[in-house]
């Protein structure tokens, strides 16, 4: 579909023995419609029938409109050799507009995202809780082509675990590309509905 445009950037993560990574793509869908699919959303069907990446999702809190706390659980992948996974965290919603003198867009949608100890929901036996460090997802409205946007994903995430460190480092890009595939597919069927 579009996997060879997305770029990605890695580096040394400061948080952990891992890497950081910056997924970037420009998408043929609008701002508005691709961060409300990217949102994490108050209902929990809501993410799951479209995001197969994911066993279970839920907003576990919603302090207000743009601070959320939700629980993501994974499936175990490879046969069970990677066991489930859980994560929890504490979302923040901003929009800006962006200056006059941006050439390129004219508003950036961030969800910002980190990993938080939250006492209501102490690790799930049979899970490894992972962990997002300061993180965000963001979308960028174009100027000159409202139907186009640019996506920007920061993913800051150990998985924790015993996993051998080049196994987590050679499959989450192609999860990270999945994600955005999954993303677009669901902004062209809210489209057609």
């Amino acid at each position: 579909m579009f996997q060879n445009d997305v770029k990605v950037y890695w580096k040394s993560s400061t948080y952990f023995n891992g890497s950081i990574y910056k997924f970037t793509v420009e998408v043929d869908q609008p701002c508005d419609d691709v961060y409300d699919v990217m949102k994490p959303p108050d209902v929990t069907d809501d993410r799951l029938s479209w995001d197969k990446s994911i066993k279970h999702y839920e907003m576990v809190e919603k302090v207000n409109e743009n601070i959320k706390v939700g629980l993501i659980t994974t499936p175990a992948v490879a046969m069970g050799m990677i066991s489930k996974r859980e994560f929890v965290d504490l979302y923040y919603f901003r929009t800006y507009d962006c200056d006059v003198t941006d050439a390129e867009y004219s508003k950036t949608c961030w969800i910002f995202a980190t990993s938080i100890d939250y006492p209501q929901h102490p690790p799930t036996k049979g899970y490894v809780r992972a962990k997002n460090y300061p993180a965000g997802y963001s979308v960028s409205e174009s100027k000159r082509y409202p139907n186009k946007s640019y996506m920007e994903l920061y993913v800051n995430c150990d998985i924790g675990g015993m996993l051998p460190r080049a196994l987590v480092e050679a499959a989450l890009p192609s999860q990270q590309v999945a994600y955005i595939r999954s993303v677009l597919e669901e902004v062209k069927r809210r489209k057609t509905k």
